[in-house]
């Protein structure tokens, strides 16, 4: 019996030191979970602050693009109303040369159509 108590004096500070050794790691565990929780909630902001410039860099730029497709629409839109007004009123001199004189349609119409039966008929004997 007196084997088994020496032999447990010997692990008693083994025993100790490996409380202190556990205590001491829980203890550095904590600090290093600590400083992660810290080192990532600072990369979270950093990474918000970021998506925050990049997302008011878009709507600036998606701004710009809408300002150039609307000036632009309002050419095209102002472009076409004067294109259509000069088609109107050749539209309009060509009616009124048309009721004056009607000899030059007629011609333009039988030309037109001898023409196409020309080729009407080169196609057929193909």
């Amino acid at each position: 019996m007196a084997d088994i108590a020496h032999a447990a004096e010997g692990v008693r500070p083994l025993k100790s030191r490996s409380r202190k050794a556990a205590s001491q790691l829980k203890a550095v565990a904590r600090e290093t979970a600590d400083t992660a929780r810290g080192d990532a909630e600072g990369l979270i902001d950093s990474l918000r602050d970021q998506i925050g410039a990049l997302a008011a860099g878009i709507e600036h730029f998606a701004e710009e693009r809408y300002d150039q497709a609307r000036a632009t629409a309002g050419s095209v839109a102002d472009a076409g109303s004067i294109v259509a007004a000069r088609a109107g009123r050749q539209t309009l001199a060509t009616a009124n040369a048309i009721r004056r004189d009607p000899l030059p349609v007629l011609v333009a119409v039988g030309v037109i159509s001898l023409l196409l039966a020309l080729f009407m008929g080169t196609m057929r004997r193909r």
